[in-house]
């Protein structure tokens, strides 16, 4: 692709799509997976020629915050953080009715102001009924360049996602404390010299108990509610975890 369309910074297509350079460009920009999990997408590892930019800028590793420091690691971790933080959890359903939901078409997507170019909804146009060659290829330009809306999935609002914060706090300081200090005793056995796994997670229950876990993914299986302390992951985190029976509900 052309130097100037490449993502090239954060920052500017950050001013772009919120309208910090003091007018509505009507820009909308996709965060992919990769900002969550994968430093690596910003950094041009093997010096990849991506050309020059209208301003004479050489592209290279993606334009960072200035709070990053330069490290693609620390943004993605932040970025994590942020995705995983409790305001996101009590909110990502409305922000799944908007794109997947209730109000991503109709009239309860023009309250909302979420609509779109007409030609960016499914279904919207059939470009092979179009007769004429020239106007066919203007329609399938704009769907390829500027991108579609996705499949609606949902036609009722989103339910509100379970949260840390909706329950009473989890009585895991001492659980987890007690199963730390005996870990070799309880899951060797006394006397054992025998090595087994790394020690990366520690499971309390409600009902009373500890149990101790081998990997950052794996914890036992019980009826009751769960708490786990986990650690071993890439970005070096120590999570919380919370694991409670549901109430079945349908989603549509």
């Amino acid at each position: 692709d052309h130097a100037d369309r490449l993502f090239h910074s954060v920052g500017e297509e950050w001013g772009l799509a919120s309208g910090e350079r003091g007018c509505d460009t009507g820009c909308v920009k996709e965060l992919v997976p990769e900002f969550y999990y994968l430093p690596e997408f910003l950094i041009n590892l093997h010096n990849l020629d991506l050309g020059t930019r209208q301003d004479a800028v050489q592209l290279g590793d993606v334009g960072l915050p200035p709070w990053a420091k330069g490290s693609a690691a620390s943004f993605v971790r932040a970025m994590r953080a942020a995705l995983e933080s409790e305001y996101v959890s009590q909110h990502i359903h409305l922000w799944i009715d908007l794109v997947f939901g209730a109000k991503q078409t109709g009239k309860a997507a023009e309250e909302a102001q979420n609509v779109f170019f007409h030609l960016t909804y499914e279904g919207a146009v059939d470009p092979k009924a179009i007769a004429d060659p020239a106007e066919r290829e203007r329609v399938l330009g704009q769907i390829t360049h500027f991108g579609q809306t996705p499949t609606q999935l949902f036609d009722r609002p989103h339910p509100q996602r379970n949260t840390l914060r909706s329950a009473p706090p989890p009585p895991i300081v001492e659980r987890w404390r007690k199963a730390f200090l005996r870990p070799t005793v309880e899951q060797r056995g006394a006397g054992s010299t025998t090595a087994g796994p790394a020690v990366t997670a520690i499971a309390a229950f409600r009902s009373g108990g500890t149990a101790v876990c081998a990997g950052p993914f794996s914890s036992p299986l019980r009826g009751d509610r769960l708490e786990i302390l986990a650690w071993g992951f890439w970005d070096n985190s120590l999570r919380l975890l919370l694991a409670r029976p549901l109430r079945a509900g349908p989603l549509l």
